[in-house]
C-alpha cells in the first residue's frame, strides 16, 4: 500500500514523495485539534451528527470556472479525456470547481486578480479568475504556498497558490485564520461506503457527502492507496473523527472512480482535513 497521508497523536504528518502528487499516487495535509461546533449551512460541522450536505459535483456541472488542479493531494494517470459534458460545456467529472453552499462555513478564498494554475511541472492547468471563489484546505503565513480545492464530482482537486514575490500576501482575500489558529475538520465530499477489508465485502458504514467532524487529535487521519485500477482504486482511510460512525474501526477501504480532468485520468480522493474561521 502507498500511504498518502498519516496523522498521529502529535499531529505530525508524512507524504510520498513522487516528484508530481498528480502522478499515481495523493497526499493530504496535517492540522491540529478542533473542539466543538455545530450544523450550520450544508456541511455538518461538529459533534457527532453524521447527517447533512449534499453532494459536491455529482454526475452534472455548472457553468463558471474550469476546475482546478495542480501539486496537492490528488492522483493522477495518464489518459485522454472521454467523460460527457455538463453544463456551461465542461466535463462533468469537474463538477463546480467553485465553492458551493455546503462548504460557505469553512475557508473560502476569493482571488482579487487572475491566477494562471500550474502543477508541480509548471505545466499550465486552468486559470482562476478575479472573484471565484474555492474552498481553502491550507493557509500558512506568505513565506509559502497556499493550497485551495476545486470540487470535482468525486472530492476536492487541490491546487498550490504561490505568494507574491515579497512574500507579504497571496492574490485572494480570505477570512481563514493561518493554518495554525485554524479549527480544522475531517470532511467527506461524496457519499461514501466503508468496508472492512481491500475486497469490500465487509461494509462498516455509509458517510453522507458534505459531512465535516471535528478532528480527533489523539488518532489517526489520512488515506493511502490500496490497490489501482483502470477504472476504480481501493483506497484505506484512517478514519479519525468518522470510527464512531463506522462501528469504532481505525481505518476502513473505499473505491474511487477515476475522473477526467484536463485530457487526463485522475483519481480525486473524497476525505479531506479542512480549516474553519474560529
Amino acid at each position: 500500500m502507498v500511504l498518502a497521508l498519516f496523522v498521529g497523536a502529535c499531529g505530525q504528518s508524512s507524504r510520498d514523495d513522487d516528484a508530481d502528487p498528480h502522478e499515481g499516487g495523493s497526499s493530504g495535509v496535517g492540522g491540529t485539534a478542533t473542539t466543538g461546533g455545530s450544523s450550520t449551512g450544508g456541511a455538518t460541522r461538529g459533534g457527532n451528527s453524521n447527517t447533512g450536505g449534499s453532494n459536491t459535483g455529482g454526475t452534472s456541472s455548472t457553468g463558471g470556472s474550469t476546475s482546478g488542479g495542480g501539486a496537492g493531494g490528488n492522483g493522477a494517470a495518464a489518459g485522454q479525456s472521454s467523460g460527457g459534458t455538463g453544463a456551461g460545456g465542461r466535463p462533468a467529472d469537474e463538477g463546480p470547481g467553485t465553492i458551493t453552499d455546503p462548504w460557505r462555513d469553512f475557508c473560502v478564498a476569493t482571488f482579487t486578480e487572475d491566477y494562471p494554475v500550474k502543477n508541480a511541472f509548471m505545466m499550465p492547468l486552468f486559470t482562476a479568475r478575479a472573484g471565484e471563489e474555492y474552498l481553502v484546505t491550507y493557509y500558512p503565513e506568505p513565506f509559502t504556498s497556499a493550497r485551495l480545492a476545486s470540487l470535482t464530482s468525486t472530492g476536492p482537486y487541490e491546487f498550490d497558490v504561490a505568494p507574491n514575490s515579497d512574500h507579504t500576501a497571496f492574490p485572494f482575500t480570505t477570512d481563514c485564520p493561518d493554518d495554525l489558529a485554524a479549527e480544522k475538520y475531517f470532511a467527506v465530499f461524496t457519499d461514501v461506503s466503508v468496508y472492512a477489508e481491500p475486497e469490500l465485502a465487509t461494509k462498516l458504514c455509509d458517510l453522507p457527502a458534505g459531512t465535516a467532524l471535528p478532528r480527533d487529535d489523539a488518532t489517526a487521519l489520512g488515506y493511502g492507496l490500496e490497490e489501482a485500477g483502470a477504472t476504480t482504486s481501493i483506497y484505506e482511510i484512517y478514519l479519525n473523527a468518522f470510527s464512531a460512525q463506522c462501528g469504532g474501526a481505525a481505518s476502513g477501504y473505499i473505491s474511487v472512480p477515476t475522473i477526467q480532468l484536463f485530457g487526463s485520468a485522475y483519481v480525486v480522493v473524497p476525505f479531506r482535513l479542512i480549516p474553519a474561521p474560529n
